[in-house]
């Protein structure tokens, strides 16, 4: 089932309720919102979909370093999402993902994205990674793996980014014990229940980036 709410409401949010959240900002063409709800409508997952006002509340989930996009896979179901019974929701899900990629990375992008973000800013222009888009993943219940991509991605590498990064946390799901070894390591730059993360392309593996720090503060 397919919900969807303004600003107005977000007191109304309840998130234990949903399998599957898109918040994205009202800036923002419909299309994106309403292209990534046509891929999964026939899912019979409870969707949210959560259009945040520019200079509103933020929904709780999404108030620290908020993208202009985020899709949000919750708890219980993120539990059941690489399952065998759950692998067509995560072939689902994963082309959602893919369609608002395609839309807002790379050349052939058709909305350009920097549009709807303020660029008077130096700092702004030089952000190594892009406040466009994320991916969250409760791997605990209010404990969330974000994931932000670099400013300068292409959807091929996006796609590719996707894909590890979705394989990590099938492999934090068999592992409990991985789970609570990330959160141990880095509990001192977790904040409101979140931990950073992205795919760095060098390493060819999932790093914990700290936004508080002079070597990870553009992100």
């Amino acid at each position: 089932m397919i919900h969807k709410l303004d600003s107005i409401d977000h007191e109304k949010i309840d998130f234990s309720k949903q399998d599957i959240a898109l918040i994205y900002n009202e800036k923002l063409p419909s299309l994106l919102a309403d292209d990534f709800e046509k891929h999964l409508q026939d899912s019979e997952l409870d969707i949210l979909i959560y259009k945040q006002q520019e200079k509103g509340p933020y929904a709780g989930i999404e108030w620290l370093m908020p993208s202009l996009i985020s899709v949000i896979i919750l708890q219980p179901y993120l539990k059941s999402f690489f399952s065998e019974m759950g692998k067509d929701h995560y072939y689902l899900l994963k082309n959602g993902i893919n369609s608002l990629g395609k839309k807002i990375i790379g050349k052939n992008k058709i909305v350009n994205i920097q549009t709807y973000t303020g660029t008077d800013s130096p700092k702004k222009v030089r952000k190594k990674y892009s406040n466009h888009f994320s991916i969250l993943y409760e791997v605990q219940p209010k404990v969330h793996f974000k994931f932000i991509f670099p400013s300068e991605i292409n959807f091929k590498d996006f796609q590719i980014a996707n894909e590890v990064i979705s394989k990590y946390i099938e492999s934090c799901l068999m592992n409990e014990t991985r789970v609570l070894d990330v959160i141990k390591q880095n509990g001192n730059i977790m904040y409101s229940g979140k931990l950073i993360m992205t795919y760095d392309f060098k390493k060819k593996e999932v790093i914990v980036l700290n936004p508080f720090s002079k070597e990870d503060e553009d992100c």
